[in-house]
C-alpha cells in the first residue's frame, strides 16, 4: 500500500512576521491549491498556527479547511504558538504524545493506523538558534522509543552530510542577515550531527534515496529572498528501511515561490 506524505513549513501560519500578525489570504489560497493538487494521505505542517495569536478556539475550525480531504488532525497551535506542528491524516489517528516536547524543541509524536498496521510519525522542528549538539541530544532521547514502522519529518534546521555546499558562499549568505553570527552558525551546521545521528539509526532520507546525486534546497523561496547564497535543504522526511521509497522530491513552481519561505517536500512510501 502506498502512502503519500507532504511536509510544509508555512511561515507563521500565513501571517506576518510581527504584530498584529495579519493573515495573508493570498498565501493561504495558493497553499490550498497546492495541497489539493498534491492530495497527500498525510499532511504535516510546521509553523502552522494559521490565525493570529494561535488561540485554541480558532483551531476548532481547522478541519473545515480540508473537510473534503481529511477527517482527522492533531494540532498543538494553542500550546506552541508560531512553531506549532499539525498533522492531517486520511487514516485513523490512534493516539499522540507531546510529553517530550520542550522549549525550543517543538515535537509531536502520533500513531496512525494504515491497512491494519501502526505507523509512527514524529514531527521535529527545533528553534533555528539550537546547536547541532543540542539537536542531537534531543533526538537520541526520542529515538530510543521509535517503532519498526517509523517516520520522522520536519524542518530540522540542519544540513545533510550527503549534500554538497560551497562553504564560503554559504557563510557569505548567512552573514547578509546574521552579520558576525553568520560564520559560526554555518560552521556548526556543516558538522551535520543531526542528520548523521538519524542516518546512523538506519533511517532513509527519502529525498536522497530517489535523488542520490542531486543537491537541492528547500529554502529560501523568492518570497523571502531571490539571493540564493544562503540556500539550504533543511526540510526532511526520513523513514525506516522496511519501507520502500517510491518517489520523493521538492515541489517548486510559481505558487510555492510565494506561499512560504520554504518549499514543500513530499515522499511516497510503500508499506
Amino acid at each position: 500500500m502506498k502512502v503519500k506524505i507532504v511536509l510544509y513549513n508555512i511561515l507563521n501560519g500565513f501571517c506576518n512576521d510581527n504584530p498584529p500578525f495579519k493573515l495573508n489570504t493570498n498565501r493561504l489560497k495558493n497553499f490550498l491549491r497546492i495541497i489539493k493538487k498534491q492530495n497527500p494521505d498525510v499532511l504535516i505542517l510546521t509553523e502552522a498556527y494559521f490565525w493570529p495569536f494561535a488561540k485554541k478556539v480558532n483551531f476548532t475550525n481547522l478541519s473545515g479547511i480540508f473537510e473534503d480531504l481529511y477527517n482527522q488532525y492533531i494540532s498543538l497551535a494553542y500550546k506552541y504558538f508560531r512553531w506549532a506542528p499539525i498533522i492531517f491524516s486520511k487514516y485513523s489517528i490512534i493516539n499522540f504524545d507531546t510529553s517530550m516536547s520542550k522549549n525550543r524543541f517543538n515535537y509531536l509524536r502520533t500513531n496512525i493506523k494504515v491497512a491494519n498496521k501502526k505507523l509512527m510519525i514524529d514531527v521535529f522542528h527545533p528553534h533555528p538558534d539550537t546547536t547541532e549538539k543540542q539537536k542531537t541530544n534531543f533526538l537520541k532521547s526520542i529515538l530510543k522509543n521509535s517503532g519498526n514502522r517509523y517516520i520522522i519529518a520536519g524542518d530540522f534546521n540542519a544540513l545533510s552530510p550527503d549534500d554538497n555546499y560551497d562553504n564560503k558562499n554559504l557563510i557569505k549568505g548567512y552573514k547578509s542577515f546574521m552579520k558576525r553570527k553568520g560564520k559560526p552558525k554555518v560552521n556548526d551546521m556543516l558538522k551535520c550531527l543531526t542528520l548523521k545521528t538519524l542516518l546512523k539509526e538506519n533511517l532513509i532520507d527519502t529525498f536522497k534515496t530517489k535523488n542520490p546525486f542531486k543537491t537541492d534546497f528547500t529554502m529560501p523561496t523568492n518570497l523571502r529572498s531571490k539571493n540564493k547564497d544562503s540556500a539550504i535543504r533543511i526540510d526532511y522526511i526520513l523513514c525506516s528501511k522496511n519501507f520502500k521509497v517510491i518517489d520523493s522530491g521538492i515541489i517548486k513552481d510559481k505558487l510555492t515561490e510565494k506561499i512560504s519561505d520554504h518549499y514543500p517536500i513530499y515522499g511516497v512510501i510503500e508499506i
